[in-house]
């Protein structure tokens, strides 16, 4: 049987270098679809969904397959981990958290948020962490929209100069600013 990894490397040879198979699982563990990061003959990065047709992987998202509630999250397996649940905007700043030992989720990417299943952080505490852009930030205010009735408590990363975060200011960006033992380093003063 094909693994999602190799079904997206025969499928996406004619788009360019596949970089990442980010692979959304329900609550139970099984595969809901796949966003394929792809760089281009150009250099461009694009991404495409691809999901498990019953006879094989296709380049689509089987909207057939989406739940009542919504797509799963990406990231639905940390939040066994204790702590808040971060929010990001993209998979690349959730498993840069993921690493951290943080529970983290994200919808994917900014048009996103409006599709998902955001029911798995009732009763958690929540942190909103929008890349540092207009896009961004909307999505974190739509996503603040969508889980204050569920979660218990919701903050938002404000980036600025104190945690020494070059543009854009992402999660992942922020990796070499953070160090697990102390946290977020201050920046030198002057």
């Amino acid at each position: 049987m094909e693994s999602s990894q190799q079904a997206a490397e025969r499928l996406t040879a004619h788009i360019g270098k596949l970089v990442k198979v980010y692979e959304y699982r329900n609550l139970d563990g099984i595969l809901a679809f796949c966003n394929l990061r792809i760089v281009q003959g150009d250099g461009c990065k694009t991404f495409r969904m691809m999901s498990d047709t019953g006879i094989g992987f296709d380049l689509k998202r089987d909207d057939s397959l989406k739940p009542s509630d919504g797509w799963p999250l990406y990231g639905l397996s940390t939040l066994n981990r204790s702590g808040a649940v971060w929010v990001v905007e993209g998979e690349k700043d959730a498993d840069t958290l993921h690493a951290l030992g943080l529970a983290c989720v994200t919808s994917g990417s900014t048009s996103t948020d409006g599709n998902a299943d955001w029911s798995p952080l009732a009763g958690r505490e929540v942190v909103l962490w929008p890349d540092n852009d207009d896009a961004g930030k909307h999505y974190a205010e739509r996503v603040a929209e969508i889980i204050e009735p569920l979660a218990s408590s919701i903050s938002t990363v404000t980036v600025d100069a104190a945690i020494c975060l070059p543009k854009p200011e992402n999660a992942f960006h922020a990796r070499p600013a953070y160090r697990h033992d102390v946290g977020w380093r201050a920046c030198a003063a002057g």
